[in-house]
């Protein structure tokens, strides 16, 4: 969510735009405990890697874990250096054991959907998946050489998928020129701005590889 407000007087922190965390870093989180007074927690940076993918599928452009144990009431604040700049957010919402950090970068690249729609736009294709692994005799004569794909097991009519040709047995090989073995390789590719763009899609039909084009249509809004 991003929030406005019509006060004049408040000061501005700093945000860095760029992640230069490293394991072993000070970092402090500032928020509101539960009597609604300020207060911060301090902690260490204990892990720092690269892109990631959420369980609803969101792309996270760098892993940061802490060492941290958060007060209640403070996931959701802000992470700062010792220098007093916005290093992110700090969240305990995406692993109850962890204390993880959406970088200022990831943010960043959200507010401008986010103020121009209100909401963040997610591809879609309208299908149902289920990784497989292909034959032998397939795999060692496909170029380049692949041990597994995604099957379609179903798919929404009138959909991306459906109007594109494709159908329901068809084993995914690559989206957008990249590879697919599971599908978190197809959550990967169906990012917000790949909604409206016409995409090849290689498949194996019946052990023989052909290639579709599917335009990304926008996920549908979930029913309130």
């Amino acid at each position: 969510a991003v929030l406005k407000t019509a006060a004049q007087t408040l000061g501005v922190p700093s945000i860095r735009s760029e992640n230069h965390l490293k394991p072993g870093q000070l970092v402090t989180a500032v928020g509101r405990g539960g009597d609604a007074s300020i207060g911060a927690c301090w902690g260490i940076v204990s892990n720092v890697s690269g892109e990631w993918q959420s369980w609803s599928g969101s792309t996270v452009e760098h892993y940061i874990e802490l060492d941290m144990r958060l007060s209640r009431g403070f996931s959701g604040s802000p992470l700062v250096s010792v220098d007093g700049e916005v290093l992110g957010i700090v969240t305990s919402g995406f692993n109850r054991r962890k204390t993880l950090t959406i970088p200022s970068i990831t943010i960043n690249r959200m507010l401008g959907p986010l103020m121009e729609k209100g909401r963040i736009s997610r591809g879609f294709m309208g299908v149902g998946l289920y990784p497989v692994r292909l034959p032998e005799k397939i795999s060692s004569s496909l170029s380049p050489s692949r041990k597994s794909g995604v099957v379609i097991v179903g798919m929404n009519d009138g959909g991306p998928a459906d109007t594109s040709g494709l159908i329901v047995g068809d084993i995914l090989l690559s989206i957008d020129g990249k590879s697919v073995s599971d599908i978190r390789d197809v959550r990967r590719v169906l990012r917000p701005e790949t909604v409206g763009r016409e995409v090849p899609v290689h498949i194996l039909r019946a052990g023989i590889s052909e290639e579709f084009q599917v335009t990304i249509g926008e996920h549908p809004k979930r029913s309130p």
